[in-house]
């Protein structure tokens, strides 16, 4: 407790002022015993006047005083006096002279009362409570007892000292009331205050309590430091978090800055890469196909192969790249499309039996047993996909097998396309078949400089898999080799060879087809240009978006690629001028694009007939070429019938 130098009887504690009720409260039960003595003591002295008047009717004072014997009448009034409430007592004739009297004290202030009690000549006993009387004819006083009593005095007194301890108590409970409310408005005062403070301290202001009038009461006192104390930690960490709130706004602007320019930098990267490695591709395609002079010269025509195999990897090696940055971003679309098994499981076997051979390795690829050479099996799936599924765990496979072979078992029951990949590698322990479909997951076993990689693979397989609402499951055993099963739901068409290149060039070319390619590439122009004159298309060209624009809106043409990324117009921008511009017009438009992420390839959607994603192949256009056929067939069959109806 802390005691001031100035104004202590100001010093007031929640202890003291408990003090202080307890007092009070022990002084109103003193008051109350006394009252409850002097009520019983008032109910004793009048039973004993009761008692002492009858015992005096029924003792044998009569008898004395007709005897006439003053000794015996002395021996019992000192008998009598004995009881406290009685002052004196005296015995007198019926002529009223005393014959004896006896008092204790003499004292004239003394207000005593005196009663008068007649003695008979005869009485019958009587009982202790006087109400059992008999009457007797011959009785007769013979004599009067005067007692003086002093109880009344004593009452007197005992009442006057409760009410005078009554009306202190009552000034004493007045004030305690009173120092209570004014104990009740100072508490609830100051305690509003740490109310509206704690508040404050909640909304994260800073608070500097005021002491005036605190001291008053020290428990408060040492609640307003420690609020002080509370408010001020509070304000610094609060100030710490916002600071660092605040550096991570700043650091989550930067890492979303980062992002952007990472997307940004992948999307123009990949148009740049996409765009010379399809080039490449292609025309090197072209010239192995076209040029005798290098199928007579083995030398030109190795260094020629190995060439395409090297825009190949280059292709699949950007191609992981771009998907990866997908995956990480969750922006994988299923676009589905029309594929040709057969050439998908050759296109396979083509790429990678030369990869097998030169490690000693042997590679087939089986169909099942529904299926024939005579048959082009075609079903709607994602191409893509299927492909970067199979590609993934083909290098698997590679990677991890050093001796034996590789075999690819394709079969198609009802809706569903069964798939088998399986190898004579290094194997996966049966406790790692969940995780070895995790990202950057590379078996410790297997973790060695003779199988560097990625580590992305399979999990790229795992989540087009789930992508594309199929099932994968592995069967492996150490040092004997690893099966892959996956089971792909499908929509599948069984078709004869009407709709291979040769049929689709020659319609194709009764078509009569003119197309316009506008791209500010000249090599992709050159490129696309000399694929579709394989199928007999008359093709036109222009670099600059611009002029193509003014082109199109000149001639008229069935089939037009347009570039998307092109500087100052790009091909958004043509498709929605030409739209305005030409209404009715019936072209087939295809964009071409390098960049794939799902809300770039929706908004294509729209615009675009057809998407064409850099780098393609021969087989991605003759898709493309097919639906710009059908969508001619349509076109006409309408317009004559229209023509027949006028």
């Amino acid at each position: 407790m802390i005691l001031f130098k100035k104004k202590p009887w100001k010093l007031v504690t929640i202890t003291s002022t408990l003090i202080f009720i307890i007092f009070v409260v022990l002084v109103m039960a003193s008051i109350i015993i006394q009252i409850s003595n002097y009520k019983f003591d008032k109910s004793q002295a009048k039973r004993n006047e009761y008692i002492i008047s009858t015992s005096l009717l029924n003792s044998g004072l009569s008898f004395e005083v007709a005897k006439g014997d003053i000794n015996g009448i002395e021996s019992i009034i000192n008998d009598y006096l004995s009881y406290k409430e009685i002052h004196a007592i005296e015995v007198r004739k019926l002529t009223r002279e005393v014959i004896y009297r006896k008092q204790k004290t003499i004292n004239k202030e003394l207000r005593i009362v005196a009663k008068t009690y007649s003695l008979l000549s005869q009485y019958d006993e009587i009982s202790i409570d006087g109400l059992d009387k008999v009457e007797n004819k011959e009785v007769k006083t013979i004599a009067k007892v005067v007692i003086t009593f002093s109880s009344n005095y004593m009452n007197k007194k005992i009442t006057q000292q409760a009410l005078f301890t009554g009306g202190l108590l009552f000034i004493a409970v007045m004030i305690t009331i009173f120092f209570l409310y004014l104990f009740n408005r100072y508490i609830y005062k100051y305690l509003n205050n740490i109310i509206n403070t704690m508040n404050s301290i909640k909304q994260g202001d800073n608070i500097t309590l005021k002491n005036k009038g605190i001291y008053r009461v020290e428990e408060l006192n040492a609640i307003y430091r420690s609020l002080q104390e509370l408010s001020e930690t509070i304000y610094k960490r609060d100030a710490q978090l916002k600071d660092s709130l605040n550096q991570a706004m700043e650091a989550k602007i930067l890492a979303q800055e980062a992002e952007q320019f990472k997307e940004d930098f992948i999307r123009a990267i990949s148009h740049d890469i996409k765009t010379p490695v399809g080039v490449i591709i292609n025309l090197i395609s072209m010239i192995v196909e076209q040029s005798d002079t290098i199928k007579d010269n083995p030398s030109l025509s190795e260094k020629v192969n190995a060439c395409y195999e090297s825009s190949i990897v280059l292709k699949e090696i950007m191609t992981e790249l771009f998907n990866f940055e997908e995956f990480e971003q969750q922006k994988l679309i299923e676009n589905k499309t029309k594929v040709n098994l057969n050439e998908i499981f050759s296109q396979i076997k083509s790429l990678y039996e030369t990869k097998f051979s030169e490690k000693g390795l042997g590679f087939s690829v089986y169909k099942g047993s529904q299926q024939t050479t005579q048959l082009l099996y075609y079903i709607n799936i994602d191409k893509g996909k299927l492909l970067l599924v199979l590609e993934n765990l083909l290098d698997n496979a590679l990677k991890f097998t050093e001796s034996g072979a590789i075999s690819i078992t394709w079969i198609v029951k009802k809706d569903s396309l069964l798939i088998q990949i399986k190898d004579s590698g290094i194997g996966i322990p049966e406790d790692k078949y969940k995780v070895i479909f995790n990202k950057h997951i590379q078996l410790n076993n297997i973790s060695t400089s003779t199988h560097q990689g990625r580590g992305l693979g399979l999990f790229y397989v795992k989540r087009i898999i789930d992508l594309l609402g199929a099932e994968i499951t592995l069967s492996s055993k150490v040092d004997i080799g690893s099966v892959f099963k996956i089971n792909i739901p499908i929509t599948s068409t069984m078709s004869t060879n009407t709709e291979n290149t040769l049929l689709l060039t020659e319609e194709l070319s009764k078509s009569n087809f003119k197309a316009l390619i506008i791209d500010d590439d000249q090599h992709t122009c050159f490129t696309l240009t000399e694929m579709l004159n394989k199928y007999g298309i008359e093709t036109a060209s222009e670099n600059i978006p611009e002029i193509g624009l003014s082109q199109m809106t000149k001639e008229s043409f069935d089939l037009a690629f347009i570039d998307f990324h092109m500087p100052n117009l790009s091909g958004d921008v043509i498709m929605k001028k030409l739209t305005s511009t030409l209404p009715k017009n019936t072209t087939f438009y295809v964009c071409i694009t390098a960049e794939s992420s799902p809300y770039h390839l929706e908004k294509l959607d729209t615009l675009f007939h057809e998407v064409l994603e850099k780098p393609f192949d021969i087989t991605d256009l003759q898709a493309v070429l097919q639906k710009a056929l059908k969508s001619k067939r349509v076109t006409n069959e309408v317009i004559n019938n229209i023509k027949g109806k006028s």
